[in-house]
């Protein structure tokens, strides 16, 4: 740096600082609201004291711009992070100012959609507003997927396995195939050549005695 400052008028120096710095340092001196109208020796001196603080106010400034709820994160869990990571974050920030911070930062990043465009809509007056209205929404979404599945069990609506399904339907076809061959075989012993039945041995037959012509007694 005191190279390339070298090469730059005095004047010019400010400017030239306030562009040599990356990403996360310029965010810092931005936070700081160090302009380009301070002198070099002010903006070096206040940029030391922001990253000898033992806080480090800008990691948790980072850590607050990437924090987001995860899907299946409680919200209470992400209001309480998002309060110390403000606090962190704006070390010298009035009670007003860090709960405007972590409402705005909760509307903007909360992961129910329903929700947050209701409070894009219309803002809540608080933080703890728009986690009493988020935790409500938040048990419903909880209570929804049970009271379906209750009410579809109280009504039959099961499905059967496909495994049983199919096997329904096969038995079906068998006892279709089997009435039809007995309908075949019926009807060819209707059409065919009578057959001989053979005598029935059971039980004895009668028999019949052959008598002669009567005789005469004499008298």
């Amino acid at each position: 740096m005191k190279v390339y400052l070298e090469t730059v008028d005095e004047s010019a120096h400010p400017a030239a600082i306030l562009g040599q710095l990356d990403s996360e340092v310029y965010t810092v001196a931005n936070a700081d609201n160090l302009k380009a109208s301070l002198t070099s020796a002010t903006i070096f001196e206040r940029l030391q004291g922001e990253f000898r603080r033992s806080l480090m106010p800008w990691v948790a400034r980072a850590a607050l711009k990437n924090r987001r709820q995860h899907a299946d994160g409680p919200v209470v869990d992400f209001q309480r992070d998002l309060r110390v990571l403000v606090r962190q974050a704006y070390p010298n920030g009035t009670f007003t100012e860090l709960e405007s911070r972590s409402l705005e930062n909760f509307v903007d990043r909360i992961s129910l959609p329903e929700i947050k465009s209701q409070f894009l809509r219309d803002l809540p007056s608080s933080i703890k507003v728009a986690l009493d209205i988020t935790q409500r929404e938040e048990a419903l979404q909880t209570v929804r997927p049970l009271a379906q599945d209750s009410s579809s069990s109280a009504f039959g609506c099961h499905q059967a396995p496909a495994t049983i399904q199919n096997s329904s339907v096969n038995v079906f076809a068998m006892g279709q195939r089997q009435s039809h061959d007995i309908s075949k075989q019926t009807a060819k012993r209707q059409l065919g050549p009578p057959q001989h039945t053979p005598p029935f041995h059971g039980s004895p037959q009668p028999q019949t005695h052959s008598r002669g012509p009567p005789q005469l007694t004499s008298p």
